[in-house]
């Protein structure tokens, strides 16, 4: 199972490189389970790098997309800076 965890992030960076090279997207949030985020992270292309926003260290899988942009937002407010 930890092999196949261990591909499937090297497959998922793999594709981010190829879509941040042709432009696909401005800006990237990732959202997975802490060991598969530690290989992604490891995996990812400087350019994909440049685009990332913020990770999350949360296992999702299965959870209605609401959910994980709820948690993305909180995550995202948390990190902001406060208003002076």
């Amino acid at each position: 199972e930890l092999a196949a965890g261990i591909n499937e992030a090297a497959s998922a960076a793999e594709e981010l490189k190829r879509r941040a090279l042709a432009n696909d997207f401005d800006a990237l949030a990732v959202v997975a389970p802490p060991k598969a985020l530690g290989v992604l992270r490891k995996e990812l292309h400087k350019e994909v790098e440049r685009r990332l926003l913020i990770t999350v260290n949360k296992e999702m899988t299965g959870r209605p997309i609401p959910d994980i942009e709820a948690l993305i937002e909180s995550e995202t407010a948390a990190e902001a800076p406060a208003d002076v």
